[in-house]
């Protein structure tokens, strides 16, 4: 067997296709002789060879550079070979494998042969041709194996490639393992801290279903509720509600739907033992899938709501004893603004309290001119924490008629000891100066009569 026929049966693994093919030859020949020598040659070994024989070198380019390609040249020294392999080495042009055919048996010739880059080098006698099938054999044999090592080499290298590419993945690979266990070590302490956060909070937090049950709680929501988690699960929030809010609560959830922005209001709730206590509730939505989830935030306002009951009740007293006083009472902020006046004041002034504390200049107006001067200087007095009374002032009623007022006065304080401005008690004087009037009257009329003159009221 050839050993072109032993590498056609190498493995299929390197380039079979073209291992199996038939191996095509181009020689040049100017000699008809020699050259249907060779074509009966080479016929007689068909299918193993295909030979294309051309007469120049000329020839033999334009044949190279088109396809298909070949496995072997023939090329004739004598047939100006070496300028052909000159040419096509400075054209860069890529030769298969080829012989050099010479009629020469210098050494020289051979040793330049082989500097040529020939695979073969071969001497025209009359034997040539039982050798040259061989050679021929050799050289494509040398060709394809030449092929295949460049193959196994690019299969190395790039297997090479792919290994330090698969390296550097697993690098990267294990560089995000690495991230995502940090990352998954952080989610566990951020999921720990809002565990902590959320259930340990003093606030009550509770997450209800848009069906209105309780979802999820924490402890102090149990806690205000009076009831154990268990128990609180799946709880409908509205049993913890009074009757009298379950529709405000209803409506709360209904705009909150609408805009999507977190409300409140006070609600008053009951605890699972049947308690009454106040809260303020704020809520706001969160979609889950396909499901409305409502987050809710419960503070005890109860005691707050006590404070505001006994406040109301105290400013009712206060606006009771304040309404029915019978003196005209008022009452300035540190600053010197009218806050306050009690329902005396119409039957003094002539104007209801809601119009004096509307107009900015009351008391230009019904503080009579001789008098108006007197007041301003002890009404900024007053506003400096200074005490007084029995400040007497000529005044004029709404209906234009002129009375007398006696004014007190003193700062008041919270309980806390902070000032929350001047209270002016104003008095009616009227009778006191008539009978003041008369007094005086009936002095004079006495002291006439100690002197003996006559005197006529």
């Amino acid at each position: 067997m050839s050993l072109c026929n032993y590498i056609t049966n190498q493995p299929e693994s390197y380039d079979q296709a073209a291992i199996n093919s038939t191996a095509r030859i181009l020689m040049a020949e100017n000699n008809l002789l020699d050259a249907d020598l060779l074509r009966a040659l080479f016929a007689s070994h068909a299918p193993l060879y295909a030979v294309d024989v051309v007469c120049s070198y000329a020839n033999m380019l334009e044949r190279l550079v088109q396809p298909p390609a070949y496995d072997l040249l023939l090329i004739d020294l004598s047939m100006s070979g070496q300028d052909f392999l000159r040419d096509a080495k400075h054209s860069g042009l890529t030769l298969p494998p080829f012989i050099l055919i010479s009629d020469t048996s210098e050494e020289t010739c051979s040793i330049a042969a082989l500097k040529l880059g020939a695979s073969d080098y071969l001497i025209k006698r009359e034997s040539y041709l039982n050798q040259l099938m061989f050679r021929i054999d050799l050289s494509i044999a040398h060709g394809r194996l030449k092929c295949l090592v460049e193959q196994l080499r690019a299969e190395v290298a790039e297997r090479k490639q792919i290994e330090e590419n698969l390296s550097a993945h697993q690098i990267e690979l294990e560089m995000q393992n690495e991230e995502l266990r940090r990352a998954k070590v952080e989610l566990e302490a951020q999921r720990a801290r809002y565990f902590d956060l959320y259930y340990s909070a003093p606030a009550s937090y509770c997450t209800v279903s848009e069906k209105g049950l309780i979802l999820q709680a924490n402890i102090a929501a149990t806690i205000l509720l009076g009831i154990s988690y268990n128990a609180l699960i799946k709880r409908p929030i509205l049993q913890f509600i009074s009757r009298e809010d379950q529709v405000n609560y209803y409506l709360l959830c209904q705009q909150i739907l609408r805009s999507r922005k977190p409300l409140g209001c006070e609600l008053q709730m009951v605890k699972n033992d049947g308690t009454p206590f106040w809260v303020n509730l704020m809520a706001t939505v969160h979609y889950v899938d396909d499901s409305q989830e409502f987050r809710i935030v419960l503070v005890d306002i109860t005691e707050h709501k006590q404070m505001q009951e006994e406040l109301r009740k105290n400013e009712e007293k206060f606006y009771a004893i304040a309404d029915y006083a019978v003196d005209f009472e008022l009452w300035f902020a540190a600053y010197g603004k009218l806050l306050w006046v009690n329902s005396a004041a119409e039957r003094f002034t002539g104007y209801s309290p809601a119009e004096i504390l509307a107009l900015p200049d009351f008391f230009t107006m019904f503080i009579a001119t001789e008098d108006r001067e007197l007041w301003f200087a002890n009404f900024q007095i007053a506003l400096h924490g200074l005490q007084g009374n029995n400040l007497e002032l000529r005044c004029i009623h709404k209906n234009g008629l002129k009375l007398w007022l006696d004014a007190s006065w003193q700062s008041i304080f919270d309980r806390n000891g902070d000032p929350l401005g001047v209270r002016f008690s104003l008095r009616d004087i009227a009778e006191r100066k008539q009978s003041e009037e008369k007094l005086r009257r009936a002095a004079i009329v006495f002291n006439y009569d100690l002197e003996g003159n006559d005197y006529y009221c």
